[in-house]
């Protein structure tokens, strides 16, 4: 009895402190790179370390070196716009929380969830792996406007286009549905959405990768396997 509480407490504490970091109010500035959008959307730069802490930079660990500490500005990883209503003004110091949709986005107050397809898009570009996209600084990011317009697709703000060759990719290399790509990515992937605030209005709400809940199971799942070894030993 003794050994399941500790295991419960364990986990509990892990539950603990994922959520509250999720619940953190950090301070970051974002950028326009020269080179790496297009138009209002394409990559930006998202510097963690600015401001009053806490700082966001733990989450560095899990961006490609592509993705991250891009131009004079380091620690800082890449990023894009979840909705095409909401704005920031480059160099600007916000106030973000995270969460796993965009605040006021499609569907009204309570917010709009972050989609499977963006999930998944963007867990590949941050980890470096999403297969066509131009990693090339030298390149000028040529592919960085597909996957924003791929993005606010997915989340419903622009006109669906099949041919756009990201959504083309999940339908036809991956023969994911559409319906599929726009559902509730719940976390999938461990992308969640970064909430921008400055007082008092909110603005843009950004991706960022940061995979806090597989984290908690399985540090949960290890202490299970511990605890069951150490029955083993003890038989």
């Amino acid at each position: 009895m003794k050994r399941r509480k500790v295991l419960t407490a364990f986990v509990a504490l892990a539950a603990f402190f994922a959520f509250a970091q999720m619940a953190a109010a950090y301070t970051v500035t974002i950028y326009q790179q020269p080179g790496y959008s297009s138009g209002s959307g394409g990559e930006f730069t998202l510097a963690t370390h600015t401001g009053e802490g806490p700082y966001l930079d733990s989450v560095l660990a899990f961006y490609a070196d592509s993705t991250k500490n891009v131009g004079n500005h380091d620690p800082s990883f890449q990023t894009f716009c979840l909705e095409t209503s909401e704005y920031f003004n480059p160099g600007t110091v916000y106030h973000a929380t995270l969460s796993d949709r965009a605040i006021w986005g499609g569907v009204g107050p309570e917010g709009d969830p972050i989609s499977m397809g963006t999930a998944y898009l963007y867990y590949k570009f941050a980890t470096g792996t999403l297969a066509n996209y131009d990693y090339d600084p030298a390149g000028g990011r040529s592919t960085a406007g597909a996957l924003q317009n791929a993005i606010w697709m997915l989340e419903g703000e622009i006109a669906w286009n099949p041919s756009n060759m990201f959504i083309s990719y999940l339908s036809t290399t991956l023969g994911w549905t559409e319906d599929y790509m726009k559902s509730d990515a719940n976390g999938a992937y461990g992308v969640m959405a970064l909430n921008l605030w400055g007082s008092p209005e909110r603005h843009q709400d950004q991706l960022v990768l940061v995979p806090i809940p597989a984290a908690v199971w399985l540090f949960g799942s290890g202490l299970v396997g511990m605890v069951a070894v150490r029955r083993r030993l003890q038989a």
